[in-house]
């Protein structure tokens, strides 16, 4: 069955100059379907093919390994959503949330490190990774909260501030505060004023769904800096070794 050939009215490769590229648009893969064969023909011949796969729980590699450990994701979701927390306060969270919100970016390419516990002296955030964009650096410093988050955000507020004062014009600072509860948007008001993105259960609901879309529907850097209202690649480099 033939599910994809030369987009009509489509300019040679050689002749594409801009980023609207017809030959590299994504294909949807078929429900159900595991493996696929591409195969490039001249003149009717098959000139050559490859075999392409992939995991009806994951949408790289690195979620498909995950899935080894974790089927489907189930204790992540499960730990990262809770039970009971749809609604209220629930006192502070454990060292569980914090490693699945860990995990949880790591998996979307977010590599985070986490420094809770003993880890870190008193009064620092509980994980924190530079991320490399297409132009500079990005720090992604998280705290992970089951308590009201506004509660958090004066001290995140600070603490990012004294980062990004560490690391003068070497890159962007973007303070996180992921809560297993569903913020209001006076709350989320109230993280934008701080300069953090708040992630909350629905937030996170929508980062656990880009484990498995395919072809990808965002990356989750972009999709944290959306919650601040900041462009990702805004920043400028200013030189430096990661």
């Amino acid at each position: 069955m033939i599910v994809h050939i030369k987009p009509e009215g489509a300019p040679l490769l050689s002749e594409v100059e801009s980023d609207e590229d017809p030959w590299r648009q994504p294909i949807a893969w078929p429900k159900g379907a595991l493996t696929a064969k591409a195969s490039l023909y001249y003149a009717g011949e098959e000139i050559n093919s490859i075999s392409l796969r992939r995991w009806p729980e994951a949408t790289t590699v690195r979620a498909a390994v995950d899935c080894f450990f974790d089927p489907g994701h189930k204790r992540l979701n499960e730990t990262l959503l809770g039970k009971g927390c749809t609604a209220g306060y629930k006192g502070k969270t454990s060292e569980s949330f914090e490693h699945a919100c860990v995990r949880l970016m790591n998996l979307l390419g977010v590599r985070l490190v986490w420094y809770g516990g003993k880890w870190a002296q008193p009064g620092r955030n509980d994980a924190a990774g530079v991320v490399l964009t297409d132009r500079d650096r990005m720090v992604v410093l998280a705290e992970c909260t089951a308590e009201k988050p506004e509660a958090k955000f004066s001290a995140v507020q600070t603490r990012s501030q004294q980062l990004a004062e560490d690391l003068p014009g070497e890159a962007e600072v973007l303070p996180v505060v992921f809560t297993q509860i569903e913020p209001g948007d006076p709350e989320f008001e109230n993280a934008k004023r701080h300069g953090i993105a708040l992630v909350g259960r629905e937030q996170l609901e929508h980062l656990l769904t880009m484990l498995s879309s395919t072809p990808p529907i965002e990356d989750a850097l972009s999709y944290l800096c959306a919650l601040r209202h900041i462009d990702p690649l805004a920043t400028v480099s200013f030189g430096g070794s990661y």
